[in-house]
């Protein structure tokens, strides 16, 4: 049902049912939106683009890493977002750029780079 849709993510829609639900100290993140996450990536769209572009690149890392772990558990393609950096260093090969980083794309030709023109 949802093989041709492709999910991007946006942790500031999630209604936390407490204020105190941070998964660890640290995080931007909450359970809730982790779960919501697994659900989502349990449906098997064609792809999930992990776009949390406020994140600094650091927690964007430490995010990415547990949302690549969860979508291939549940074979789900994972695109990540804007940090060719943390793409490298996972050493993961799928990323989504927004177009005014196309310049950025020199020297990718080994991802699968996605342009986006916002």
């Amino acid at each position: 049902m949802y093989e041709k849709m492709i999910a991007v993510t946006n942790r500031n829609l999630i209604r936390e049912s407490n204020e105190n639900e941070k998964i660890n100290a640290g995080t931007d993140w909450s359970e809730a939106y982790i779960k919501q996450l697994a659900y989502v990536a349990s449906l098997h769209p064609k792809a999930m683009v992990l776009r949390e572009k406020d994140l600094t690149e650091e927690k964007y890392e430490e995010l990415a890493k547990a949302v690549i772990r969860l979508c291939e558990k549940e074979g789900t393609t994972l695109i990540l977002h804007r940090f060719p950096e943390v793409v490298k260093h996972l050493g993961y090969d799928k990323l989504h750029l927004p177009l005014e980083m196309q310049n950025l794309c020199d020297g990718l030709s080994q991802w699968q780079v996605l342009l986006q023109n916002a």
